[in-house]
């Protein structure tokens, strides 16, 4: 019997991601991280399939069961309100990191038909090309590779969980602020109490790659990919440099790790823009 089969099913999903993630071993650089990762690691095409495949089944149950109202969720979702009460009850969200969609697919399910809202998924190419192989984009929903495909004026930026596995977390967190979104909003991010990032890999199974069960036809395996916990200190100094200051944080136990020894919980935060990137 499988620990999964005596626990609820929040609980044991939270633990499949916890399990198997710490690597004791710090490296210099990520490429040098990424020489000791898994083949292409998240440009993995495997990788990005199962994650398209979860997101059209997930979308296949939608309706048929409870929603889970997550607390990350709820603060997007106050955030995408709040910005369409001045923006004509339209909003633009560039999602960095957003996988097939699966943060607009959530969002989607607690707004009304009414609402104007522009969706940009900024994504590697091949977890992009996943998505539109699955037909996932629509009229709303689009998915990006670069900053610079963006052509209209983007009013909050979010990003959950994804600036950790970049080469160059803070090039990234640059460039997407001179996008010169009112709102920031970085959900599941590691930061850590120490004064520099620290580079590692990530542990983890195939199946614990987006949400919900390994769909049919897919053999579980272990997989890795470098990882950065970022300094807190640096991160918010980054924020302040690029014209954003913090409204609001807590601590998401979703996303967990031990980083040198030290327990790491995920934060989530929102920034507001406190100068104009466009005027710089």
């Amino acid at each position: 019997m499988r620990y999964k089969d005596l626990l609820p099913p929040v609980i044991a999903g939270s633990l499949s991601r916890i399990i198997n993630r710490v690597s004791e071993r710090e490296f210099d650089s990520y490429s040098q991280a990424l020489q000791n990762s898994s083949a292409n690691a998240y440009q993995n095409e495997e990788l990005c399939k199962v994650i398209a495949d979860k997101t059209v089944a997930r979308i296949g149950k939608s309706g048929k069961q409870p929603e889970i109202m997550r607390p990350a969720l709820a603060c997007l979702l106050n955030t995408i309100m709040r910005n369409m009460l001045v923006n004509e009850n339209k909003a633009v969200i560039a999602d960095y990191g957003g996988a097939c969609g699966s943060h607009y697919f959530e969002v989607k399910k607690f707004l009304p038909e009414s609402v104007n809202i522009c969706w940009y998924v900024i994504e590697t190419p091949r977890m992009a090309d996943s998505a539109r192989s699955r037909n996932l984009e629509n009229s709303e929903l689009k998915f990006v590779s670069s900053v610079s495909e963006l052509n209209e004026r983007v009013n909050i930026v979010h990003t959950s969980c994804a600036l950790h596995y970049v080469e160059d977390p803070y090039s990234e967190l640059a460039a997407l602020a001179s996008l010169g979104a009112a709102s920031f909003i970085v959900n599941r991010m590691m930061l850590t109490d120490f004064d520099r990032d620290i580079i590692t890999i990530q542990n983890s199974l195939l199946s614990s790659n987006g949400d919900g069960p390994l769909p049919p036809g897919y053999a579980d395996k272990r997989i890795s990919y470098p990882y950065t916990a970022l300094s807190y200190s640096r991160f918010l100094s980054e924020m302040s440099i690029n014209g954003y200051s913090p409204e609001w944080e807590y601590e998401d136990l979703s996303e967990y790790h031990i980083v040198s020894g030290r327990n790491v919980a995920g934060r989530c935060m929102s920034f507001s823009r406190i100068i104009d990137a466009r005027k710089g």
